[in-house]
């Protein structure tokens, strides 16, 4: 006869759940990038939320430290995709400092895109600095 084991995930020390998802948080965060941002600790907090709110919701968790790591590498994810949307651009202002600015752009757009349509705006605009017939012989 084949014996049923029941999930032992409810039964394991909190002690060495915490240390295990932490140390698998803080391994996926240097996957995607994101280790120097975000702490372990961060996404647990927020992935034993998510988990609160799931049984608040009635949902029936049988592998807590399972659905604490997936859900846990969702919000990485989120994160990872929310911090991707900015791309950060070093401008030389009087050659001495610098200022970051941060442009909101789709994934479809590269920075390249971006460079190249900022300068078609410059040239247009220098266009429109020149006389009319000037502005002639470049357009043609």
């Amino acid at each position: 006869m084949l014996g049923f084991t029941p999930n032992r995930s409810l039964h394991k020390p909190p002690k060495q759940m915490y240390a295990r998802l932490v140390v698998f948080f803080r391994l996926r965060l240097a996957q995607v990038g994101l280790k120097g941002r975000y702490q372990p600790e961060e996404i647990l907090s927020e992935a034993v939320l998510r988990l609160e709110y799931a049984f608040k919701m009635g949902k029936n968790i049988y592998n807590r430290e399972g659905w604490l790591k997936t859900t846990g590498f969702f919000y990485i994810l989120e994160l990872r995709r929310q911090e991707s949307k900015f791309t950060t651009i070093n401008i030389d202002v009087n050659e001495t400092s610098f200022k970051s600015v941060y442009i909101l752009t789709s994934p479809n757009i590269s920075v390249d895109q971006l460079e190249i349509e900022e300068t078609y705006q410059l040239l247009g605009k220098s266009i429109l600095e020149l006389e009319a017939n000037e502005r002639e012989l470049y357009v043609q």
